[in-house]
């Protein structure tokens, strides 16, 4: 069994890829509202589409689900600091969020 930092430390890592696509999406997004010709809107919305199912694949990724489960259900899971729990139940209540969802 591994420790509960390096299942916290995967999780983390998850998540972390998952908020830098964010990231990039609302990018892409923001050059819509602010800079995009005009005649460029059908592009850019299929664009937007595609990174939307994209994100939607990620947040919902088995993997995700995998790692919470063995972060919560680990015998040293109190000896997490609170905000190290704190994450793990908002990655957890925005994952089953998300879980619920259809991807389109």
């Amino acid at each position: 069994m591994e420790s509960v930092e390096s299942d916290y430390r995967r999780l983390m890592e998850k998540v972390k890829e998952l908020l830098v696509f964010q990231s990039a999406e609302f990018v892409v997004y923001w050059d819509m509202e602010t800079m995009m010709p005009p005649r460029a809107i059908n592009l850019r919305s299929q664009q937007l589409a595609l990174l939307s199912r994209i994100e939607h694949k990620m947040s919902t990724d088995p993997e995700i689900g995998r790692l919470l489960e063995e972060v919560m259900r680990h015998p040293k899971y109190e000896e997490l600091d609170a905000v190290q729990r704190r994450n793990v139940y908002l990655i957890k209540k925005q994952y089953d969020e998300q879980t619920k969802l259809p991807e389109e």
